[in-house]
C-alpha cells in the first residue's frame, strides 16, 4: 500500500513540476484590449501553421480586419498579414472554422467586407504562406432593400464549395442559408430555409 501510495505522488508531482509549454502567440495591446478578437482557423502547412484571425486594426481601432499569421513548426511567430491595411472598414471571417482547405493547398474563405446593410460578401483565396490569389464578389444587396446575411462556413464539396450562414429579411425572422459555388468562386445557387415564425441560422 505504501509503494502504491509513493509512486501515486510521484506521479502527480512530476506533473506539477513539468514546465509548461512556451512561445505561442501572445498578442496583448492596447487595441485588443477588451475586445472579441479571435483565432478561428489553424492550418498545417509546409514548415509550421497558418492561423486564420480577426482582431482590430492599430490604424483603425474601431474597425477589425482579417490577419493571418505564419507559425514555424514548433508555434512560435514568424510573419504576419492583414487584410486590407489602409482600409477604414471592419471584415468579419466568421465563426467557427471558417477557412476551406483546398486540393490545391490553398485555402479559401467568404469574408464579409463592411456592417449591416452596405456589407458585400468577398470570396478569397489565399497561398499557405497567406499571400492572396483571388478576391471578387460573392452576394450584396443594396441599402435599400434592408437585408443583411452572414456567412459562418464555408467546405470543399465535389467540384467546388458549399457555405452556410443566415439571412435576415424586413419584417421576416431570420432565415438559414446554403449555397454552393464553383471552383473558381462563383455562386452557383442559394437557398433560404426555416419557418415564418422561428429563426434558423446554419452553422455548418
Amino acid at each position: 500500500m505504501k509503494r502504491l501510495l509513493f509512486a501515486a505522488l510521484a506521479t502527480f508531482c512530476g506533473n506539477l513540476c513539468s514546465r509548461g509549454q512556451t512561445g505561442f502567440i501572445v498578442h496583448m495591446d492596447l487595441v485588443q484590449e477588451g475586445r472579441g478578437g479571435i483565432a478561428c482557423s489553424v492550418r498545417e502547412v509546409d514548415g509550421g501553421y497558418l492561423v486564420f484571425s480577426g482582431q482590430f486594426s492599430a490604424e483603425f481601432p474601431t474597425k477589425p480586419h482579417i490577419y493571418l499569421r505564419n507559425l514555424n513548426s514548433m508555434g512560435l511567430f514568424q510573419e504576419e498579414h492583414e487584410y486590407l491595411v489602409g482600409l477604414d472598414m471592419g471584415f468579419d471571417l466568421g465563426y467557427i472554422d471558417a477557412i476551406a482547405t483546398d486540393d490545391e493547398g490553398t485555402f479559401v474563405a467568404i469574408i464579409d467586407e463592411g456592417r449591416d446593410f452596405s456589407s458585400k460578401k468577398m470570396f478569397y483565396r489565399f497561398t499557405g504562406a497567406g499571400d492572396t490569389l483571388a478576391r471578387h464578389l460573392v452576394m450584396s444587396y443594396p441599402i435599400a432593400d434592408s437585408i443583411t446575411q452572414g456567412i459562418r462556413q464555408i467546405r470543399k464539396v465535389s467540384g467546388g464549395y458549399a457555405f452556410c450562414g443566415f439571412s435576415d429579411k424586413p419584417q421576416e425572422v431570420t432565415k438559414g442559408m446554403l449555397g454552393r459555388m464553383n471552383q473558381a468562386g462563383d455562386t452557383l445557387w442559394t437557398q433560404r430555409y426555416g419557418s415564418s415564425n422561428e429563426a434558423l441560422v446554419a452553422l455548418g
